[in-house]
């Protein structure tokens, strides 16, 4: 496998992680019917979520320390992140069509 590869992983290895420690903590939920569909619950402002996450992280999986990768995924993740539940493109198609 080559270096590229490994990064990529590496780096959605992360992302996920991160995920789904912020599902866990209500700082991003799902839409209910859609759950490739996120939103930013606003209880945590960014600095407590990069904080909270890492604490959490650092405690539970000492051995991924790639905090780097960790805080990028952080960071696209909230940037992805929708302003809230009513958003969801997919609900809202169904709701006009």
């Amino acid at each position: 496998m080559g270096f590229a590869k490994r990064q990529y992983e590496e780096k959605e290895y992360y992302k996920d992680m991160a995920f789904r420690i912020m599902i866990e903590l209500g700082a991003i939920k799902t839409c209910d019917i859609h759950d490739d569909f996120y939103y930013n619950t606003f209880q945590y402002d960014d600095e407590q979520i990069y904080s909270i996450v890492t604490a959490k992280v650092k405690k539970e999986y000492s051995e991924s320390n790639n905090y780097k990768y960790l805080h990028d995924g952080i960071s696209e993740i909230l940037s992805d992140a929708s302003s809230g539940a009513d958003e969801c493109l997919y609900c809202t198609k169904i709701e006009n069509e």
